[in-house]
């Protein structure tokens, strides 16, 4: 299965069929950790090619292999961090997305996964992948999902643990973001789960990650709308200045307009006129 680890031998188990094989394998020797390290790995390299790649697994159902593999062996560390890491790199940002999403849903992806960031939560490259692969699955069918399985605790829980990790920080501001989009009872599980204190902390700590003050504004943005009471809430943890921050820090990037509406959604918008001006293009 180290055949898979560089660009050549992957494409050799594309073409070889070997990955039907790799899957095979995977559920003949379920018992057998040392071939669910093996067969994770593989799977987790060869998503991270291209899009065949990716084709290959999902057709030789190989999100179900994998998701079986972390169900069955939970205390194993490296079969928990191949398999998210292959579910990851699945679903990341390809035409195969829509397939690897239904498959992971139709095999209990969502469990495992929050499963094994709790189980492994001093892992930081397994919390990274945890939060990057539930802020994909993060809508519809995914978001309620997430939810029923406990994944906003995990989230919170994963961005308070590696708080200097902006990795893991960025991808945990995308999944609350995401799962409070159009859901009012979402946005309540976020904040009963502590996940405005969690994404103000990051903001604040993380003021030229990108990925953190986006999603982290957007998230104000989405717990303010209609809302006096979270509205309140976001200025008594410190939100407005957390967006305003994010505003004059990055002021011709996402975070300014998004925090723009944040401030302007109900937070604070003399804060924003104050700052801003009424002339400012980005003021919305």
């Amino acid at each position: 299965m180290k055949l898979a680890t560089d660009a050549a031998g992957a494409q050799a188990v594309v073409h070889t069929r070997g990955m039907t094989a790799v899957v095979a394998a995977m559920r003949l020797h379920a018992a057998d950790v040392e071939v669910q390290r093996g067969g994770c790995g593989a799977l987790h390299h060869l998503a991270g090619g291209d899009t065949a790649h990716k084709h290959a697994i999902v057709d030789a159902a190989g999100v179900a292999a994998v998701v079986a593999a972390m169900g069955r062996h939970t205390a194993d560390a490296d079969v928990q961090y191949s398999g998210c890491g292959a579910l990851q790199h699945l679903i990341n940002g390809d035409v195969a997305r829509k397939q690897a999403t239904q498959a992971i849903l139709n095999a209990g992806g969502v469990a495992v996964v929050v499963a094994a960031m709790r189980r492994h939560a001093l892992d930081a490259k397994l919390q990274r992948y945890g939060c990057y692969l539930l802020q994909s699955l993060a809508y519809g069918a995914g978001a309620q999902a997430i939810v029923e399985a406990g994944g906003v605790a995990a989230v919170v829980a994963a961005m308070r643990r590696h708080a200097l990790d902006a990795k893991v920080l960025g991808g945990g501001c995308g999944a609350l973001y995401n799962l409070a989009c159009g859901d009012e009872m979402h946005k309540q599980e976020i904040m009963d789960a502590g996940g405005l204190t969690a994404t103000v902390t990051a903001m604040g700590q993380h003021t030229a990650v990108a990925d953190v003050q986006r999603n982290g504004c957007r998230l104000l943005q989405s717990l303010v709308y209609g809302n006096a009471a979270r509205t309140q809430a976001v200025r008594d943890a410190g939100g407005v200045a957390a967006a305003a921050a994010s505003g004059m820090v990055r002021r011709t990037e996402y975070p300014y307009m998004d925090g723009c509406k944040a401030l302007r959604g109900g937070v604070d918008g003399s804060i924003a006129a104050l700052l801003l001006g009424d002339d400012n293009p980005y003021y919305i």
